[in-house]
């Protein structure tokens, strides 16, 4: 629009045509607005034939159209081919079909449009060809390229579209004022330049494709995944159960008791553990490690840390005991691979299950789904967020599958930015609680149950209403009551259905909030046959990861002496060194790809803490951290 206001000015050039001085650029006192149309006609004459008209326009045309539509599209699909549930033939088709639409317009654009107007539109495609490239090549910043929606800096974002303003707009505009002569070499230019593009890009799709396809694709798939059809099943001899709720923080828990004292009596069975130590604040790095009493390794691959985590002499031991005492054990959670993937979870979790599927795929509209990721990874730090795409699931909507477990529900449910809502486990607290308040079945299998739900994870979330976006009346405190009210209506049914006493019941979190202050874990545990007058508080120095599942085969009477330590059975003075760790960003250390993804991961580094003491009375601002950088991460 800017571009098409500068040519509604009159100007007046030098006497010397060849000359280019500053008088011979628009006075900025002697405007004279004219239409557009009169504008288009009067530089809509030329004496050059329709072939010479489409060497003008065709290459910077194409070049636009490859960079934009074909190879930003197909490089996203090969850089994250495990993500997508479609196939490369389902996008292939769509996008011939949209490039040899759009060269089909630069023929007739060659046709139709003559002169200084053709002329002008070929540099604007050649400035945009530029441009873009050098976007995605040296000018998006981690906080875009690492696909989180956040805004760069206000500075950063005004220089950066100020350079495309100056290149797609002013260098053209100046070029068509001075038209003269070297016009026909500027035009050479312009075709030279965007075939150089188009060569380089050509080049490299051209790898992409032969290392992409190199593997077989098809569209029937087989992989592992964790069934929900048992979710709200509890066993009428024996259970384990343990609610994992994300980023409870222990501190809303002291607070909820102060503001309700009657769950003492309510909750009088328990014994609250008010200094558990979380080694990590992120869901994909302490649920792995948790579910296996085995240290996450950050000088490897997150996916082969998980490995190692599923494979390790801690897991063996602990499920191997459970499993020999005859317990079935099941997870519950919203995406596996945050809690190491299932296919590593074979033998030890018993609701892992092999699916194959056939997946059908809307191919037009999946095409459309990646070419805004396409612009996404080319337009300015201004636009970025109107082409963003949170999460590979809402691409992955329009491919349907044969298994239910792999289709998205996506008809009432606004997704959030970090996973989806499957159709097989109910995550959501208000997911939950819905299907929990039908009422719970029982089986006589012994059963060690992990259930993973939102809990107290941003955006918070009522158990009454289902929003994900925040909102002014679901804060904290209702988000808090949401999962009390969960809790406690399990325990009622519990009751009700006469399996209370013989169940080890609990409350944990994955860990607290992201942040040194306030990263403790809520831990209630209630074990089998416990009765009290009183919730009990314990102040031992407990640690999440190490701890779980220890406490869980103390409360059931089984040795756990080859693990670290059962709550149960730690003294409150104990001296225990405890460790913390942040993920962070460090200019210190060199950024690290994001796991399975194209781009940088936000995070590459984190700082570890040691002390000793009770964490609610640590200064964690006089203790210097290590250090220490990261292999990859998911985001």
């Amino acid at each position: 629009m800017l571009t098409f206001v500068l040519l509604l000015i009159r100007y007046k050039k030098s006497d010397n045509p060849q000359s280019i001085t500053l008088s011979s650029l628009p006075k900025l006192f002697s405007y004279r607005y004219r239409s557009l149309v009169s504008v288009f006609r009067e530089n809509n004459s030329d004496k050059r034939t329709y072939l010479q008209r489409l060497k003008v326009i065709i290459i910077p045309a194409v070049t636009f159209t490859f960079m934009y539509f074909i190879y930003g599209v197909y490089e996203t699909y090969f850089a994250n081919m495990s993500e997508w549930k479609f196939i490369f033939m389902d996008i292939l088709p769509p996008s011939l079909m949209i490039l040899a639409i759009l060269i089909l317009l630069s023929f007739g654009a060659a046709y139709f449009i003559k002169g200084k107007n053709l002329d002008f539109i070929a540099m604007i495609f050649t400035a945009l060809c530029v441009i873009s490239y050098i976007q995605n090549a040296f000018l998006n910043v981690s906080t875009f390229i690492n696909g989180a929606q956040e805004n760069a800096s206000a500075a950063l974002t005004i220089i950066n579209l100020l350079l495309w303003l100056g290149i797609i707009v002013l260098i053209p505009y100046i070029i068509y004022c001075c038209y003269n002569k070297s016009m026909k070499n500027i035009l050479r230019i312009c075709s030279a330049a965007t075939g150089l593009l188009l060569i380089m890009q050509g080049s490299a799709l051209s790898y992409m494709m032969i290392n992409g396809l190199s593997e077989k694709q098809s569209r029937e798939k087989t992989g592992y995944t964790l069934s929900g059809a048992e979710q709200y099943e509890v066993s009428s001899n024996e259970n384990v159960i343990v609610f994992i709720m994300d980023t409870y923080y222990s501190g809303f828990f002291d607070e909820w008791l102060e503001n309700h004292p009657e769950y003492y009596d309510t909750l009088s069975d328990f014994t609250y553990f008010d200094d558990v130590n979380s080694e990590i604040l992120h869901t994909a790095l302490s649920m792995p490690s948790l579910l296996t009493a085995h240290e996450t390794d950050y000088t490897i691959s997150l996916i082969e840390s998980n490995k190692n985590c599923w494979n390790s002499d801690e897991a063996n031991f602990f499920y191997s005991s459970m499993h020999d005492n005859g317990y079935t054990v099941r997870l519950y959670t919203d995406n596996d691979k945050y809690s190491g993937d299932a296919e590593n979870m074979l033998g030890k979790i018993d609701n892992v299950y092999e699916y194959k599927a056939t997946f059908t795929s809307k191919k037009l509209l999946t095409y459309l789904s990646l070419t805004k990721l396409s612009a996404y990874k080319y337009l300015p730090l201004s636009l970025k967020n109107i082409f963003y795409i949170a999460d590979s699931c809402l691409i992955n909507q329009y491919t349907t599958s044969s298994s239910d477990a792999d289709n998205l529900d996506l008809s009432k449910w606004e997704q959030s930015s970090q996973t989806a809502k499957s159709r097989g486990i109910d995550f959501y607290n208000f997911d939950y609680y819905n299907s929990l308040k039908k009422g719970l079945s029982t089986t006589n299998k012994k059963l060690c149950i992990f259930q993973h739900i939102h809990g107290m994870h941003t955006p918070y979330i009522s158990v009454h209403r289902n929003f994900v976006e925040p909102r002014a009346d679901i804060d904290m405190n209702v988000a808090q009551e949401g999962c009390m009210e969960i809790f406690t209506n399990y325990i009622s049914q519990l009751k009700e259905i006469g399996v209370y006493d013989n169940s080890t019941i609990i409350l944990t979190a994955d860990h607290g909030m992201p942040s040194i202050d306030i990263a403790s874990p809520i831990m209630l545990v209630k074990p089998q046959g416990r009765t009290n007058d009183r919730l009990t508080i314990n102040s031992a120095p407990g640690n999440l990861q190490t701890d779980l599942l220890p406490t869980i085969l103390d409360s059931i009477g089984l040795e756990y002496e080859p693990l670290e330590y059962s709550l149960m059975e730690i003294d409150e003075n104990m001296q225990r060194e405890r460790t913390l760790r942040i993920l962070g960003y460090s200019f210190d250390c060199p950024d690290v790809p994001k796991c399975e993804a194209i781009g940088s991961s936000q995070h590459n580094s984190f700082d570890e803490y040691k002390y000793t003491g009770r964490y609610s009375e640590m200064d964690f601002n006089s203790i210097e951290p290590t250090k220490y950088p990261i292999t990859d991460y998911w985001w």
